[in-house]
């Protein structure tokens, strides 16, 4: 029922009293109910008005919820976490930098008397530790002339063989060593809680993977170096013995 009828109603119940009482009409019921009933809206506009203020509110409430998590969202997926510097500092870096950027360079370590630098040495160490299972120099195998081109050819080839041999070990002691790097890697998996954290560490055990196939291309590089300088000289020794028959009896060929 509509509280404008049910005030007019009371009011009219009352007139009745206030007309015994006086005699005389004194009460502007209209005034009244017009008054009233001006106030009784105005309740009703505050309550409304208290309603979508409430709402309101409660938007405004959603919205920074969804803010934050939005926030949340974006901080997961982006910023460092400096994953790239994980197990890959300076001395990491020079580690992987033992052998050195060509094939005529490393078979010069041999031939190096003085000590090389940081990782060089190692490399260095190793070839120098292999070259001792020579079992004839050059000077105990020839007993010629150093300038004798058989005798440089002898010392050339052994020089290769154990160069490779010794790159090989070195190459075998890294390789351990940047398994275990992996591995190390690995035990940061539980470590990255969020999107970007994940992201970056699969990035640097991406890359530590690759320096472990740039060293399987390397070791396969050197052997194949090898294997050629070995048919090459082949080759030629075969040429020079043909010579030397042709010159000397060429009925032989």
């Amino acid at each position: 029922m509509d509280i404008k009828i049910i005030f007019l109603a009371i009011v009219l119940s009352f007139s009745p009293l206030l007309l015994k009482a006086s005699g005389i009409p004194t009460v502007d019921v209209a005034n009244i109910l017009q008054t009233t009933t001006s106030a009784l809206e105005n309740v009703q506009q505050t309550a409304h008005m208290s309603t979508q203020i409430s709402n309101q509110v409660q938007q405004i409430t959603q919205l920074a919820q969804q803010i934050t998590q939005l926030d949340r969202q974006f901080n997961s997926i982006n910023g460092s976490y400096a994953m790239g510097n994980l197990l890959n500092g300076t001395a990491e870096q020079t580690a992987r930098r033992y052998a050195p950027d060509d094939w005529n360079n490393a078979l010069k370590v041999l031939k190096n008397g003085a000590s090389l630098a940081g990782s060089m040495s190692e490399l260095q160490n190793a070839i120098n530790a292999v070259k001792l299972l020579e079992a004839f120099s050059k000077n105990a195998a020839y007993n010629t002339d150093n300038l004798d081109p058989t005798a440089i050819r002898y010392e050339t080839e052994g020089n290769a063989a154990y160069t490779s041999l010794g790159m090989g070990r070195a190459s075998m002691k890294q390789t351990s060593i940047r398994l275990a790097r992996v591995e190390s890697l690995m035990g940061q998996i539980d470590s990255a809680t969020d999107l970007k954290a994940a992201s970056d560490l699969n990035n640097r055990m991406l890359g530590q993977l690759n320096i472990l196939l740039n060293e399987v291309i390397r070791l396969q590089s050197v052997q194949l170096i090898q294997n050629s300088e070995m048919r090459a000289r082949q080759h030629d020794l075969e040429g020079e013995n043909k010579s030397f028959i042709s010159d000397t009896n060429p009925s032989l060929l």
